[in-house]
């Protein structure tokens, strides 16, 4: 795919603001709606299959999530998701901007962490099966995060913040 392919496929949506780059989405993939294009954006993405399964293709390699597995899509990675005919999917999602964690300083967590992922020097996982190891921890901070974001009581934005590195410290064990 060429530079002029891949750019018309960028999604235009601001996720969040520059205040904080922050956002959950929900929804249902069914008949009715059956597939979410595939497209690209700057930020981090996880996905919770909270009921049903979907085939998701992330940088052009297939793989099918099915009901509490989480899908990790890397910033600038194509990806895409639909459910097999006659199957629905419901899910939440996080997505963030990563330069909302970092330092205005270089530190050694930009240069141990966060450039390994953005420079793809570090590969996260596509998709963490229930089964995998560390599933369980990941799985309750993301509900965790989802639940700051939706309730929005004081200084929530620093309890965000602080399980946001939480879980990018669950990816590194």
């Amino acid at each position: 795919m060429d530079d002029i392919q891949y750019n018309k496929l960028k999604e235009n949506v601001n996720h969040g603001d520059f205040i904080l780059p922050f956002k959950t989405y929900n929804g249902k993939i069914d008949k009715n709606d059956p597939i979410i294009n595939i497209h690209w954006h700057n930020e981090i993405e996880m996905v919770i299959v909270e009921d049903g399964e979907c085939d998701c293709m992330i940088n052009l390699e297939n793989f099918k999530a099915e009901k509490d597995d989480i899908i990790v899509i890397k910033p600038l990675v194509l990806h895409s998701l639909t459910t097999p005919i006659g199957k629905t999917m419901d899910w939440n999602t996080i997505i963030f901007d990563l330069n909302i964690l970092k330092s205005a300083i270089t530190d050694g967590c930009l240069i141990k962490y966060f450039a390994p992922i953005l420079n793809n020097e570090h590969e996260l996982p596509k998709i963490i099966k229930k089964s995998s190891l560390g599933h369980d921890e990941i799985f309750k901070c993301l509900k965790n995060i989802i639940a700051i974001y939706s309730n929005k009581e004081e200084a929530f934005e620093l309890e965000l913040k602080l399980n946001l590195f939480h879980l990018l410290a669950l990816f590194y064990k």
